[in-house]
């Protein structure tokens, strides 16, 4: 089963704001980290429970390349 996912209206701000600060250092930064996160919401969506457990049945996955972490649940 393949999920959807949700961005909460705080991460939304915080991605929003992590997009632009990106996009005033370089524009290919801007776009490597947008592909990256895609790529992350998109594996998450076929395994929501990816990652380390971090309370309950939340799962943190962090960013490679990138110093952010994606919570999901």
């Amino acid at each position: 089963m393949v999920f959807t996912y949700i961005l909460l209206p705080e991460a939304q701000v915080e991605y929003d704001d992590s997009v632009m600060w990106y996009i005033g250092r370089s524009i290919d930064a801007a776009n490597n980290f947008v592909d990256h996160i895609d790529k992350t919401l998109e594996a998450l969506c076929h395994n929501p429970k990816r990652g380390k457990k971090i309370y309950h049945d939340f799962y943190e996955i962090m960013m490679e390349k990138f110093p952010f972490s994606i919570i999901s649940y």
